[in-house]
């Protein structure tokens, strides 16, 4: 009796067990819907896998599975009538798509499966569009050749710049391609961006110097973009070096027209990481589109840079004067400032990153004078392209009105507009004599070095004194004016 009731309690079991395995597969068309009710009615629910949270989008596509071992289920969140996909990308087609679950028919059944094991990407590249066998160069090294056309999924190996390849079909941003290697045709995807017709060039070597025009001075010029990329070279695809701000300044040292953009070369310099370790200088590029010589919309006025530098005490000139330089060679500044290039720390030298020239002028070069101060001078530079002014500054001490760039100061109007201490002389031709040997200056500091010196003896005319009266402005033979010191000369000349 005892085994007549565990047979039929194990029949009862197994015809349970059976119901359960075979949901879904009678011909009755209702049946091939997932089952949408969880085991355990009772049971708290999870909103990811209760029906009734559930809003299902009706899409029709074809998907793959992304991974081995893919379980597509009767019920969501639930073993019951499971089945293992075990090899990755194994087609099916999606009815139903939620961010969490996904509807699909696999083999005449519809199933639930996690949607992030599946992907509706052209994998085998199916829909892919057809071309001729067509060589493409690779632009990049370490291209990746993989099986389907997924980064997610394996690698058949990989490809070097400038290595040609066989494009037979593109979708998606793929491209189907045949590639020989050892005697052996491979057939995968590479991505379609790092694939070009023309042979490659790496973008941080190709040689544009010859595209460039030296600024001379540097320019001091401002971002009006509110990030600007730094690059290695004037190319948008070379490496990125780092970014800049808007109204930021760079100090632009070139400019050149590369296709259709203009380029500017930059001089960039990053503090030391250590204290006591040299800074490093670099030069790099940003797209001049998207720089200025004005900040904040306000173009650079004279009287801006006067009222900015206003303890320098600049007057402005009421009408431009040209003047040369004097010395072979000098640096021209973006501040009124003498700042060394160079610096020592921990005994080496290395670049001082306060450094203000902006460029080298030499002997004879002319400049559009506009104020000057008792030491400096602002003169003024036109942008070819632009027609835009710039302001910089250079040291009276470098200056002539000698367009033979022989050492001479500004003319005596010039002179005396900027060194209101000193008074023209009503007598316009009174001679004076040298006592002795007599150091000139261009202004009326002996803390200049002198631009002449005159023998003892020599005769010149008196063209202005100081309210103080220890400085004279005198002409030379040779029609030049100088600041001397007013207790060297003497209105007899010497007898004998």
């Amino acid at each position: 009796m005892k085994k007549r009731i565990f047979a039929l309690l194990l029949a009862g079991l197994l015809t349970t067990s059976m119901v359960s395995c075979f949901q879904g597969t009678s011909d009755d068309p209702k049946d091939t819907t997932p089952q949408q009710t969880l085991p355990g009615g009772d049971r708290e629910t999870d909103p990811d896998t209760d029906p009734a949270t559930i809003t299902f989008q009706d899409v029709d596509e074809t998907v793959y599975t992304l991974e081995e071992n893919v379980k597509l289920l009767t019920e969501m969140d639930s073993l019951v009538g499971a089945v293992i996909i075990k090899t990755k990308v194994t087609e099916m087609h999606r009815v139903k798509y939620h961010d969490v679950w996904s509807v699909v028919e696999y083999l005449g059944q519809q199933y639930y499966v996690k949607s992030d094991d599946l992907t509706n990407a052209d994998l085998t590249g199916k829909s892919f569009t057809a071309c001729a066998d067509k060589t493409m160069y690779v632009t990049t090294d370490g291209l990746n050749i993989r099986k389907y056309a997924s980064a997610k999924l394996e690698s058949l190996g990989t490809l070097s710049a400038n290595e040609t390849v066989t494009v037979v079909a593109t979708g998606d941003g793929w491209s189907k391609i045949k590639y020989t290697k050892d005697g052996e045709t491979i057939t995968g995807f590479v991505k379609s961006e790092y694939l070009s017709e023309t042979e490659y060039q790496d973008p941080n070597k190709i040689d544009f110097s010859s595209y460039f025009t030296p600024c001379d001075p540097h320019k001091t010029m401002y971002v009006t973009a509110s990030t600007l990329t730094i690059r290695a070279n004037a190319h948008a695809e070379s490496t990125e070096k780092g970014t800049l701000e808007k109204d930021e300044t760079v100090t632009v040292v070139a400019l050149g027209t590369i296709g259709e953009s203009t380029w500017a070369k930059i001089r960039v310099v990053v503090p030391a990481d250590k204290d006591g370790d040299p800074d490093s200088v670099y030069l790099y590029y940003v797209n001049a589109k998207y720089l200025s010589e004005v900040k904040g919309g306000e173009s650079a006025t004279l009287e801006g840079v006067i009222e900015q530098w206003s303890a320098i005490g600049f007057e402005k000139l009421e009408e431009a004067i040209t003047l040369y330089i004097c010395t072979d060679s000098c640096w021209i500044r973006n501040t009124p400032e003498i700042i060394s290039q160079y610096i020592v720390e921990n005994n080496k030298e290395i670049e001082n990153p306060k450094f203000n020239g902006v460029g080298n002028r030499v002997k004879k070069d002319a400049l559009n004078v506009v104020a000057l101060s008792e030491d400096w001078a602002i003169f003024t530079v036109a942008d070819k392209e632009t027609g835009e002014i710039g302001y910089y500054f250079v040291h009276r001490s470098v200056l002539t009105t000698n367009p033979s760039g022989e050492p001479a100061p500004l003319s005596l109007e010039a002179l005396l507009a900027a060194n209101p201490g000193f008074t023209a002389c009503e007598d316009a031709g009174k001679k004076l004599y040298t006592k002795q040997s007599v150091n000139c200056y261009v202004s009326a500091q002996t803390s200049d070095t002198p631009a002449a010196v005159l023998a003892s003896g020599t005769e010149v005319t008196l063209a202005a004194t100081s309210e103080l009266g220890n400085w004279y402005i005198v002409k030379t033979a040779d029609g030049v004016y100088y600041f001397v010191g007013s207790q060297l000369f003497t209105e007899k000349p010497s007898q004998g």
